[in-house]
């Protein structure tokens, strides 16, 4: 039993090293090359109410975990793209996605469907905005202020060629001339450097991502939970900000608490909790975050969770 358990669980490991890693090569390139070549493609998002909006909506139509998102956070943050607008996509984007809302649709109805989708749009709305008149160079570490990175973000070449570079409005990143040739060996450079200074983030958090999934019992946070009442709405979010849950295992894992008699306000605060973030998430953000601003972070999933963990008991759903 305990053999099979481990190679699962080395699976697992396996599986979603190889997922993440593509991930965030193949996301850093893409973005990468969309603001070398369309310069307003990136430029889109700036400082307006719009732009969160538009963060929002793309981190509703993107279908990643908590983790997932990481790569595309990423390259909107070295491409110039600001840590308010970035954090609306961040948040947004394991919380909206198209199949978690299939699923409580499905699951729950149409009436905490609703209630769901327009409770996290406003809250992410209104804690991303919070950050408009952040210091990033206070929350953010420094790579994100270097030329090397923001060179390598557009994918500059490196040549000692006289031709001129203009710097955008967006901090961080150079660009030449629309008709730039985009080479894809210095993109794949570019983003497997990248990709090396993130290395020993993802194994770590992959490793503990993966013992948390395959050695924790569901058993065992059935019984936590369902006795704490009002109180475990809290105690639910701060659980499952420490756990790691994929999106094809939230509703599955929410119908079996129902089913072990657990109250819904409390079944939601869990898993939005452990959607929106989880340990190994923390561990691959501490590559970019200062650490208040990994604090700000899970306040703010917390505040996500614990809200609509209340606003199901105030419907009384």
């Amino acid at each position: 039993m305990i053999s099979h358990q481990i190679l699962n669980a080395l699976q697992n490991f396996v599986i979603l090293f190889a997922e993440l890693s593509l991930l965030f090569i193949s996301i850093d390139m893409l973005v990468g090359f969309l603001n070398a070549r369309y310069a307003n493609t990136i430029k889109a998002f700036n400082l307006n109410y719009s732009s969160y909006l538009k963060a929002i909506v793309l981190g509703a139509i993107t279908p990643f975990c908590s983790c997932s998102t990481i790569p595309f956070f990423q390259a909107l943050l070295r491409n110039g793209v600001h840590l308010s607008v970035s954090f609306a996509y961040l948040l947004s984007s394991p919380l909206l996605n198209p199949i978690i809302l299939a699923m409580l649709l499905i699951s729950f109805g149409i009436t905490l469907t609703m209630a769901y989708t327009i409770f996290v749009v406003v809250a992410v709305f209104l804690l991303s905005l919070a950050l408009k008149n952040c210091n990033s160079t206070l929350l953010l570490k420094g790579e994100f202020f270097q030329k090397e990175s923001a060179m390598s973000c557009c994918w500059a070449k490196s040549t000692n060629a006289p031709s001129p570079i203009k710097i955008l409005k967006t901090q961080n990143c150079y660009t030449q001339s629309q008709d730039l040739k985009i080479s894809f060996k210095s993109t794949l450079n570019a983003s497997l450097k990248q990709y090396k200074k993130l290395l020993p983030y993802l194994v770590v958090g992959v490793f503990i991502g993966v013992l948390i999934h395959d050695f924790i019992p569901q058993g065992n946070l059935e019984s936590l939970l369902q006795n704490f009442h009002y109180f475990g709405i809290i105690l639910a979010a701060l659980v499952g900000i420490l756990l790691y849950i994929r999106i094809e295992t939230i509703i599955p894992i929410g119908l079996g608490f129902i089913n072990a008699g657990v109250p819904l306000g409390v079944i939601m605060s869990f898993l939005i909790a452990g959607g929106g973030c989880s340990l190994p998430e923390l561990i691959l953000l501490k590559s970019m975050f200062k650490l208040h601003l990994l604090f700000i972070f899970v306040a703010m999933v917390l505040a996500i969770a614990i809200g609509i963990g209340f606003l199901v008991v105030l419907l009384g759903l």
